[in-house]
């Protein structure tokens, strides 16, 4: 028996779809930062390969709106939620002290190669999968601490195509100073669907 197209019927489908859009919960700026780099949200993934350990840390479009908040930036106000993700690469040595670009280093000249690497090759290696479409990275930015830690970072920028949480993405990296081959870190629609959303305070 079909059912009837009826004011009520509508009204009701109105309220289940306005239920199910409220579903979500709305954080602050520093509330919604926290959520994000807690690695119990899921936006955290690591692979140890050989003596490097590798985290990535997804990032999506509010996030850096909340940074740009929080940090008093006025630029943040020109960034267009959901229009791009972001990733962080951090590579840590697993012993906790040898620096990342000296490890099994051969000669005193190779850590330098390995910076050029890093700054001009390394992003063309790396790509994100949204649903089945590949993208590659659009923004990158390599970070290294000197002194101060044995650690570096790859900050990555990619453009969004989806609604967050309607496709997943895998984030691919091939390491080729270390030869890691492709390593591939995946984040679920499901994963991507609990993200709050952020409240923006200064509107």
């Amino acid at each position: 028996m079909p059912i009837k197209d009826t004011v009520a019927n509508r009204i009701l489908f109105m309220l289940i779809m306005l239920l199910t859009a409220c579903g979500k919960s709305t954080l602050a700026p520093e509330a919604y930062v926290n959520w994000i780099d807690d690695k119990n949200n899921g936006c955290i993934k690591s692979e140890t390969i050989g003596k490097i350990k590798y985290t990535v840390i997804y990032r999506p479009s509010d996030y850096s709106i909340a940074k740009g908040y929080l940090n008093k930036r006025e630029n943040y106000k020109t960034i267009v939620p959901g229009q791009h993700h972001s990733f962080v690469v951090k590579m840590e040595p697993l012993d906790g002290k040898t620096p990342v670009l000296t490890i099994d280093a051969k000669a005193k000249e190779e850590p330098f190669e390995r910076i050029n690497y890093y700054l001009n090759d390394a992003q063309y290696y790396i790509e994100m999968i949204e649903g089945k479409d590949t993208m590659p990275v659009n923004n990158y930015i390599y970070e290294r601490y000197y002194n101060l830690s044995p650690d570096q970072s790859l900050v990555l920028g990619f453009d969004q195509k989806y609604k967050l949480g309607e496709k997943e993405i895998t984030l691919i990296i091939e390491d080729k100073i270390f030869n890691t081959g492709k390593v591939a870190f995946n984040f679920s629609e499901s994963t991507l669907n609990k993200i709050p959303q952020l409240r923006h305070d200064d509107k």
